[in-house]
Order: structure tokens, then C-alpha cells, then sequence
């Protein structure tokens, strides 16, 4: 039960990361930052993820619900994030309304950069909730590969 509640806890890292990014990306609003740069910290932070899998996933017990766990805050706010702009067409003015877009927030540049010519052209109006489940699937897939590579070292 510990593990399961620290699993979901830590679930939660992304969403103070968005909120760090955020409030870095505000307050260094004159300097020059480049969405290659962005992508290139979002990486890291993609490959930091995977490391937190690796670190907190337990070798006997099944990875893929490990992954599951570690990326279920990830899903909620994937549903609060679709049903806002799918089903409202906008986003509530409150925390609920915030976080879906600070949690995907530190992986979007990096998304944005790679599937932005793959969605054009499918879509002739680029909008954002494809990249939220572009990064929540990716997210889940590297949490799945660090949690496997733990259960194969032991």
C-alpha cells in the first residue's frame, strides 16, 4: 500500500515541474530562448522521468502497473485537460483549469517540435490536445521501459 500511495505521490512531479518551468519562463521573459533549447531540457526531463521509474518501481511486482500508477495523475489530468477543451471548447479559471497545462507543459516544446509537421497534415488548424496525449503516452512508455529494466537488473 506504501508503494502504491508513493507511486501515485510522485505522479505529481511533472505537474511541479510545468509549474517551475512556468514561473522560469516568466520571470526570464528578456532572454532569448529557443524552442531548441526547450526541447533539449524537455529530454532530459523525458530521460529524468524514466529514471524515476527505474528508481521507484519494486523488481517483484508487475512494471506495467507500476507505470500505470506513476502515470495516473498523468491520465486525470489528461481527462480534465480533453474534457475542457473537447467538450467546453475553454479552459476553467481555477487550479483545475491550470494544471492539465503545467503538468504537460515540460515535455510540449519537444512534442510540438517533433509531431508538429506529422499533425499538419492531418489538421488544418493545429490544436493542443493531440500533443496532451502524444506526451501522456510517451511518458507512460518510458515509465514502462525504466520499471522493465528494473525488474530485468533486480
Amino acid at each position: 500500500m506504501a508503494k502504491t500511495c508513493k507511486l501515485l505521490l510522485l505522479g505529481l512531479v511533472p505537474l511541479a515541474a510545468g509549474y517551475a518551468l512556468n514561473y522560469a519562463l516568466l520571470l526570464f521573459l528578456f532572454l532569448p530562448i529557443n524552442g531548441f533549447l526547450l526541447a533539449i531540457l524537455e529530454a532530459v526531463l523525458l530521460f529524468l522521468w524514466g529514471y524515476l521509474a527505474y528508481r521507484v518501481s519494486s523488481p517483484e511486482r508487475n512494471p506495467l502497473w507500476q507505470a500505470l500508477l506513476l502515470c495516473a495523475v498523468g491520465l486525470v489530468m489528461l481527462g480534465l485537460g480533453l474534457y475542457q477543451v473537447l467538450a467546453r471548447e475553454q479552459y476553467w479559471l481555477n487550479f483545475f483549469g491550470a494544471a492539465p497545462q503545467m503538468y504537460f507543459l515540460p515535455f510540449l516544446a519537444l512534442t510540438a517540435t517533433l509531431l508538429n509537421p506529422l499533425f499538419q497534415l492531418f489538421m488544418p488548424i493545429l490544436e493542443i490536445w493531440p500533443y496532451y496525449i502524444v506526451i501522456w503516452i510517451v511518458m507512460f512508455l518510458v515509465s514502462c521501459i525504466g520499471c522493465v529494466l528494473r525488474r530485468k537488473r533486480g
